[in-house]
Order: C-alpha cells, then sequence, then structure tokens
C-alpha cells in the first residue's frame, strides 16, 4: 500500500526510524526540490549476521532510482546502481555527494511533508520509510 503523510515538526530534522528482518532505517530526509527531481538520504544498519541488498525503492509522489554519486576528472556524475549490499553487522550510509535514492518527476512537495517511501531488499523484503522533505542545507553538515 502507498500512502503520503503530512505532518507538522517541531524540530528541525526528522528522524524516522523502521525495522524489519534485521533492517533497520534511520535518519531518513528528503532534501526539499528545486525542480522537477531530489534526493531521498538515510542510513540503514543490518542487525543480522548475513548480508543483505537494497534492491529498489518506490513511492507514489516520484519515480525513485537507487543511485551514487563520484568524482571524475574533477566534475561530478552520477550513475543508477542495480543493488547496495549491506553486510551483517553494518551500516551503510545514503548522503550527498554519495549513495541516495533519486527522485524523478517529483510531484509537489513542501517543508515538513512526510513522504513514505518503500525501500526493496532481496531478503528482509519491503521496508517501509517515513521521511520528512527539509531544506538542502539542512542536511548537509
Amino acid at each position: 500500500m502507498r500512502r503520503i503523510t503530512i505532518w507538522a515538526f517541531v524540530t528541525s530534522v526528522a528522524v524516522a526510524c523502521t525495522a524489519s528482518a534485521g533492517i533497520q532505517v534511520s535518519n531518513a530526509v528528503i532534501a526539499e526540490p528545486a525542480g522537477a527531481n531530489t534526493a531521498l538520504y538515510f542510513e540503514i544498519e543490518n542487525t543480522r549476521n548475513e548480508p543483505d541488498r537494497l534492491i529498489g525503492a518506490r513511492t507514489e509522489v516520484a519515480t525513485a532510482e537507487v543511485h551514487r554519486s563520484f568524482s571524475e576528472g574533477g566534475q561530478m556524475h552520477m550513475e543508477h546502481v542495480a543493488s547496495v549490499e549491506v553486510g551483517g553487522g553494518e551500516v551503510v550510509v545514503f548522503e550527498p555527494g554519495g549513495l541516495h535514492v533519486m527522485l524523478f518527476d517529483v510531484d509537489r512537495l513542501q517543508p515538513d511533508q512526510v513522504v513514505v517511501v518503500l525501500l526493496e531488499f532481496e531478503i528482509a523484503g519491503d521496508v517501509e520509510v517515513e521521511a520528512a522533505v527539509k531544506p538542502y542545507a539542512a542536511i548537509v553538515p
């Protein structure tokens, strides 16, 4: 089931934490879009001993793809990645300049709106994540 939830937050950054079959997702936040595209950032912790893979993402507010940014020849580039391994006992951080979920053709998003995103894992299955929309400046340390 897909849904969008809108909440008002008192704190400056919302922290949603979801767990499923040993996978915990926390600190989910979406950069407030300046145009038709934006990105989702979060942390994945695998509390099991066996690895799992993030193989996709979906939401009703946009087309979602797992991407990574990298620097080559002094320029930033971005590419789609088919999967991201999260080893047993490891934490993988999705952050600006690195791994992220790219959101294309975003519906209108408002500051502090909470968007539900399903992260698809090979073993754990779908993990529902609630991500607050925040200005990019509030995301980048």
